[in-house]
């Protein structure tokens, strides 16, 4: 694609395209083997494009590892002591962003 626009722009390519890092991402992306699941806690988990810088920092650090990353959401109002390990059984981690400055009771 980028030797068309190069080619129809009339430009004088300086540098030779390279790439083998982006090809070796998708492949790596499109053959991820296993799966994690992050427990994401927090306050406003209903709009979840609140957080969604963070579920995307969290997919992008699976993929070194070759993991697909899966998000549990869950309500940190629900949250109790009675039910924690409920909520918690089922996953590999828990992320609890910051930055809201609303505090859980």
């Amino acid at each position: 694609m980028d030797d068309i626009v190069i080619d129809r722009l009339e430009l004088d390519a300086k540098y030779d395209t390279q790439l083998d890092e982006w090809q070796y991402l998708l492949d790596t992306v499109n053959n991820l083997d296993g799966k994690v699941t992050i427990g994401l806690v927090g306050k406003y988990v209903s709009l979840q494009d609140a957080y969604l810088s963070v579920v995307e920092s969290l997919k992008h650090a699976g993929y070194p590892f070759k993991k697909d990353v899966e998000v549990k959401w869950i309500d940190s109002s629900e949250v109790t002591d009675d039910n924690v390990a409920q909520y918690l059984a089922d996953v590999d981690g828990i992320l609890v962003p910051g930055g809201f400055w609303v505090p859980c009771k």
